[in-house]
């Protein structure tokens, strides 16, 4: 009995421990699965950062926010309630770099860290407007320079509202780095505010500067007109000014000084061009200025004051202007008196770049002067001429009357047009004769030869026939003539027989998505060259090339068969006879071991299209391989479409000319592009390095005139064996890596000492292939 007692009371108690130890492992197993918030992001808004999260724990927690700035170390900036899935950093500074992580916590456990996400705060700040003028607006601001190095796809966003507008209008987007702008598409005497803020995506902006109202101020009304005169008679002067462009309503305002220092207005008018000012001593000299003002009362600035004396002067006559090239205008006058202390010339050029909107004083020359050479026109510019007399200091005559003319050369004629017709060889423009210009056909019988004016041609099409033999050789060309000023068209070369055929037919690059052909040009007949091409028996022309050309690409062989192809030089007689070279198109290989690099699976049948990996069918890639010296040189000639260099000016002593690689080495040695050490040598069979192809591409780039895009060096701290590349390759690598030419391996590295695989230097090639546009 005793013993069913105990038994009893051991169950009893049992029963009340175990809730307890039940208890105790839960919170255990708590710690031990806590979860870190999911879903974490930051964004940037216009006066916080925002943060937002997921807490997935199924018991209350709180959640820890830390924060570094710059990449400092990481401390709590606060502590808020698991239920709580955002929160909005307000002390935040401009021109700083803010990275977040957040966890968990129950007690004193916590779950991991989140991942950290970093975000820039950084907007434009104190908006100036720093110039004003009637036609341009020029504005600055501040950026803050970041401590680190971001790349940073924000946008500044200038905003504009002017008088009697309703809404504001953004006139640029602007790169994050840029501080100033020039505002050009603006009105005279018209009121203009102006606001700025940084945009950071989507809808997330910075808070406008200096405010949503802005910064505002007003354009000064345009001076468009100059103040000129002259001595009418003893006592008399003459003002004169141009209102052409004075918007209407506008007035303009002459002020006179007097001899005694009095300043007064003389006349306010909105359509007076003129005015004489009478009632004046003879002899004395008179100080004048004009402003404009606008329908609003807006005064412009004054223009420069003139000094007149009231005095008579007789004016220079027979005023010509005529153009002898498109800078040079050469103008002509008589002046048959002995008063003149020199002339004053002026020009007013008209609806083009030296426009200013009026006249302008172009130049004084010297007594007894009778001609001016203008040297600062423009082509195409129309430009009218006037000329007075002047004797000391302040005494004009009256202008000659204006000249204008076209300072113009005509269009240049369009190719001629010409055929063969039973022993007679045809003529004609390929356009009419355009308006106020005339043609000419030219004519020599020898290219160095002088030409011949033989038909002259105003208006319609210009046509000419003439007989020939087979052994006419002769050169027409039309000469296109607006006045003076003259152009040409492309020179005809017509021969009365069929060119010389082309010798030394090759086919140096070979494969099955390009062939290369190569001749000498043996003729001085030829308009240009046909090619044709056969397969099977049947013949196609594939295309033609111009005169003096030696190369053609057929870009759409058919691959794995033989085909004959044939260039034939031609004229308008006929074609030469034929030269050809026969060449088998290998096909494609079905490489069995690329099926892990689909990423560069169009890498390599773009390269071995091109016959960089030569004409062997092989079932086999080995992609892993490391590529030698000569295997790169052979598929830089073949992808690049090097041509090959017959003569050796700096020999190899390490190869033969027996060597497989012998004339991919010597070719890309005489150009540059690879180069042997001081004994010579090129060594071959030697693997070369991820650093050695990207140095092989980028003199490749240089020899073809390609300048390799700029990155900035900064971006390659992102690759961990940063500290090991040398200064002088860092703009190289940074380009290359910038267009992601070459790209990190694992671990972020761009490990440029390990040899490169076969893959990698394919992959290096084309990529640098098509960032360049050096394929189709």
């Amino acid at each position: 009995m005793k013993r069913i007692k105990k038994v009893i009371a051991f169950i009893l108690i049992a029963m009340l421990l175990i809730p307890c130890l039940s208890r105790a492992n839960t919170i255990k197993s708590f710690g031990a699965v806590l979860s870190a918030p999911e879903d974490f992001s930051v964004e940037p808004y216009s006066s916080y950062n925002l943060l937002e999260w997921t807490n997935t724990n199924k018991v209350f927690t709180y959640i820890l926010i830390e924060r570094s700035i710059d990449q400092g170390e990481f401390y709590p900036i606060s502590q808020i309630s698991g239920n709580i899935s955002q929160y909005k950093d307000y002390s935040i500074t401009n021109g700083h770099i803010y990275t977040y992580r957040i966890k968990a916590l129950v007690g004193r456990d916590s779950s991991g860290y989140s991942t950290e996400k970093e975000v820039v705060t950084l907007f434009p700040e104190d908006l100036e407007i720093t110039n004003v003028f009637s036609d341009q607006i020029n504005l600055k601001w501040d950026i803050p320079d970041l401590i680190l190095y971001r790349e940073i796809d924000y946008k500044i966003i200038l905003d504009r509202i002017k008088t009697n507008e309703n809404s504001w209008t953004t006139i640029a987007t602007l790169p994050v780095n840029e501080t100033s702008y020039i505002d050009t598409d603006v009105e005279h005497d018209t009121y203009y505010r102006y606001r700025i803020r940084m945009h950071f995506g989507n809808d997330r902006y910075s808070n406008y500067v200096p405010s949503s109202y802005g910064r505002s101020t007003l354009t000064p009304y345009a001076l468009t007109t100059s103040l000129w005169g002259h001595g009418l008679s003893d006592g008399k002067i003459v003002l004169m000014w141009d209102m052409s462009r004075v918007d209407a309503g506008g007035k303009a305002l002459i002020e006179r000084t007097d001899p005694t220092g009095e300043t007064r207005p003389l006349i306010s008018s909105a359509d007076k061009n003129t005015y004489i000012d009478t009632g004046l001593i003879a002899g004395e000299t008179y100080t004048y200025r004009l402003c404009l003002l606008s329908p609003r009362g807006h005064r412009s600035e004054f223009t420069e004051e003139i000094e007149l004396t009231a005095e008579y002067l007789q004016p220079p006559i027979d005023l010509t202007a005529n153009p002898i090239s498109s800078n040079h205008v050469v103008l002509t006058w008589n002046y048959p008196y002995e008063e003149e202390s020199g002339f004053e010339i002026w020009r007013k050029a008209q609806d083009g770049p030296q426009d200013t909107g009026g006249w302008v004083r172009l130049a004084t020359v010297p007594k007894n002067t009778d001609t001016y050479h203008d040297r600062a026109s423009i082509n195409g510019e129309s430009y009218s001429y006037k000329i007075r007399a002047f004797r000391g200091d302040n005494v004009y005559s009256v202008f000659s009357p204006e000249i204008s003319i076209i300072n113009k050369y005509p269009s240049k004629p369009l190719p001629i047009i010409s055929y063969t017709d039973r022993g007679y060889l045809r003529i004609f423009s390929n356009d009419r004769v355009p308006r106020d210009t005339i043609y000419t056909l030219e004519v020599k019988d020898d290219p160095f030869g002088q030409w011949k004016d033989i038909k002259i041609q105003t208006n319609g099409y210009l046509t000419y026939s003439t007989r020939y033999d087979t052994s006419t050789q002769l050169y027409y060309r039309i000469r296109a003539n607006i006045d003076t000023l003259e152009s040409y068209s492309e020179e005809l070369q017509f021969f009365g027989s069929p060119p010389e055929a082309p010798s030394a037919i090759t086919a140096p690059h070979v494969g099955y998505g390009r062939v290369v052909l190569n001749w000498t040009d043996e003729t001085e007949k030829e308009k240009g060259y046909n090619i044709y091409r056969t397969i099977d028996g049947e013949r196609t022309k594939i295309g033609s090339v111009d005169k003096d050309e030696q190369t053609f690409i057929d870009k759409s062989p058919q691959a794995g068969v033989y085909v004959y192809y044939e260039i034939r030089a031609f004229n308008l007689i006929g074609e030469s006879q034929k030269a050809g070279i026969t060449v088998r198109i290998p096909e494609k290989a079905m490489y069995k071991d690329i099926g892990g690099y689909t990423w560069a699976h169009k890498d390599i049948d773009t390269l071995q299209g091109l016959g960089a990996f030569g004409t062997t069918q092989n079932e086999y890639f080995y992609p892993q391989n490391a590529v030698t010296r000569g295997e790169l040189a052979y598929m830089i000639m073949k992808s690049f479409n090097i041509e090959y260099h017959n003569s050796v000016i700096f020999p190899l002593t390490d190869i033969t000319a027996h060597h497989k690689y012998y004339n991919e080495l010597t070719t890309l040695t005489e150009l540059g592009i690879m180069h042997p050490d001081k004994e010579g040598r090129i060594f071959p069979q030697r693997s070369v390095t991820r650093k050695e192809i990207i140095q092989v591409l980028n003199n490749l780039l240089a020899h073809l005139d390609r300048t390799i895009y700029p990155h900035d060096t900064e971006m390659l701290k992102e690759f961990t064996d940063y500290p090991q590349i040398d200064i002088e390759d860092m703009n190289m690598l940074a380009s290359f890596a910038g267009e992601k030419i070459i790209t990190g391996k694992s671990g972020q590295r761009l490990a440029l000492s390990d040899y490169a695989a076969k893959i990698e230097a394919t992959a290096f090639i084309y990529r640098t292939l098509i960032k360049y546009q050096l394929i189709g």
